[in-house]
């Protein structure tokens, strides 16, 4: 039987570790806990658990301490968590199936991280990840401060570029506050190491562009998601659906790209049934003012789904916010009824879904519409909650 370990480090600024390990600690055969200094001592709360915890004050970064608790780690795999990061109950039952992938050797997961601004506002990244991994290939972990990555140029080379890297769409959580002029500063530390000793691996430089996309550095992230799809060509390998992911999520945060429209239409095409892809074009659609077709993207989305298996797919990309673009597209093309009842679609799909209920509501001020005359047949949502929700 496949044994699997958590490694995690922690450190005086680290206060929801008890979340994190009572996400897992079922899931998992060992729990290494790498302790740099806690200001409250995690021996008994790691005990509790049945975590081995490993003295690693002396370690200046996480990675090296993360190093320390890999020496001492004895599965077959090694799962490694930041410790404001759960995995939900509802993932558990099917994830150790992960640990009998024949020819992986790496597996990116799903983090969807909920960031909190100065402002307290709260804005949603979300982007793949390599957090699982066999422990006897070779992998360590590198970086600065708390940039944390797994080193695979010493791994990948042996069999071919990507071979033996997998995407499954396990979703970690994570909730976190992003300090944005020093976080730029230890990135750019990392960038100059990687650098330094000439990392040629995709995956490290994904890494890379990962963490300018966690403090929206887009250019960056453009930048660096080009470089990674060059190295895949270069060595005569099909970029990853994820890396089209990171790069256009990137460039559509900041305008639309007509300039850029052929290749995302053929990332598309390479990957036909990857939700986000479709919904990035109709993204730019809208900033064009081609609602025809990008209503024709948005129900490409819908009839994608949320939950393709072999991509990292945005929760609501492939329901409610599809069906809440689609109501925008039909407003502008003065289908006032059906773009109610796109709105309406998209309540159902996510009662909580306020620029749906906002939408909605502005059309039965404006135009007088009768949400009972544009109710769809095929829905769940009772007339009388929709009402309320308007109401509300």
């Amino acid at each position: 039987m496949m044994t699997l370990t958590l490694c995690i480090a922690v450190d005086h600024k680290n206060n929801r570790l008890e979340r994190c390990l009572e996400s897992i600690h079922s899931l998992v055969d060992e729990i290494i806990v790498a302790d740099m200094g806690t200001s409250t001592p995690v021996n008994q709360l790691c005990q509790d658990y049945g975590a081995t915890v490993v003295d690693c004050r002396q370690s200046m970064h996480p990675a090296d301490a993360l190093n320390l608790a890999l020496e001492q780690a004895t599965g077959d795999w090694i799962l490694w968590l930041n410790p404001n990061e759960y995995l939900k109950e509802s993932a558990l039952p099917r994830y150790r199936d992960l640990l009998y992938i024949t020819g992986a050797d790496l597996i990116l997961h799903h983090v969807v991280e909920f960031q909190k601004t100065a402002k307290g506002r709260v804005r949603v990244v979300d982007y793949g990840h390599p957090r699982l991994f066999r422990r006897q290939t070779g992998f360590h972990f590198s970086g600065k401060d708390e940039v944390v990555f797994i080193d695979i140029d010493s791994t990948t080379s042996r069999d071919g570029q990507g071979q033996r890297v997998y995407m499954r769409p396990f979703k970690i959580h994570a909730e976190s506050q992003v300090e944005q002029t020093a976080t730029v500063r230890k990135i750019k530390r990392v960038e100059q190491e990687m650098a330094a000793v000439q990392s040629h691996s995709p995956w490290n430089l994904y890494e890379l562009a990962c963490e300018y996309l966690r403090i929206r550095d887009y250019k960056q992230v453009v930048k660096w998601s080009n470089k990674i799809i060059q190295l895949f060509l270069d060595h005569k390998t099909t970029p990853p659906a994820v890396i089209y992911k990171l790069k256009y999520a990137a460039v559509l945060d900041q305008t639309s790209f007509p300039q850029n429209e052929r290749s995302l239409q053929l990332a598309a095409r390479m990957f036909p049934d990857f939700t986000d892809l479709h919904y990035y074009i109709g993204l730019n659609y809208v900033k064009q003012s081609r609602f025809k077709e990008a209503l024709q993207a948005f129900n490409h989305c819908l009839e994608c789904g949320n939950t393709p298996s072999d991509y990292f797919v945005r929760q609501g990309l492939g329901s409610y916010m599809a069906h809440h673009y689609s109501g925008i597209c039909l407003e502008k093309l003065e289908r006032t009824v059906e773009a109610a009842c796109a709105y309406i679609r998209a309540i159902d799909s996510y009662q909580n879904y306020v620029p749906a209920v906002d939408a909605l509501n502005r059309l039965v001020i404006d135009f007088n519409i009768d949400v009972s005359d544009c109710m769809p047949e095929d829905i769940e949502l009772p007339l009388k909650r929709l009402q309320d929700l308007l109401m509300a």
